[in-house]
């Protein structure tokens, strides 16, 4: 995430959620999440230009469904975390 918070703060925010208990890497804005994200990695992002650049580098991206993003095409599309769950499920 790009959020000028730490990332422990996003992480405890996504577990009081019960939404997940993955690692949370937060990167300053305009450092493409790319460079300092492991290539086996399997991500969200409602930010076409970060599924392009991820997707770019050979890195598995599902892209969470958005009004700002629908006029973008793909088939990784997601409409909320339970079908990104699925989909990463899938994926094994």
């Amino acid at each position: 995430t790009a959020r000028p918070i730490p990332s422990e703060m996003t992480h405890a925010w996504l577990m009081l959620k019960k939404l997940t208990d993955r690692p949370v890497i937060t990167t300053p804005h305009g450092v493409p999440k790319s460079s300092v994200l492991p290539s086996d990695a399997i991500l969200l992002d409602d930010a076409v230009h970060n599924y392009l650049d991820l997707d770019k580098h050979g890195m598995t991206c599902f892209l969470y469904d958005t009004t700002y993003n629908r006029t973008w095409r793909t088939n990784k599309r997601v409409h909320s975390l339970e079908e990104f769950d699925t989909r990463v499920r899938d994926l094994f």
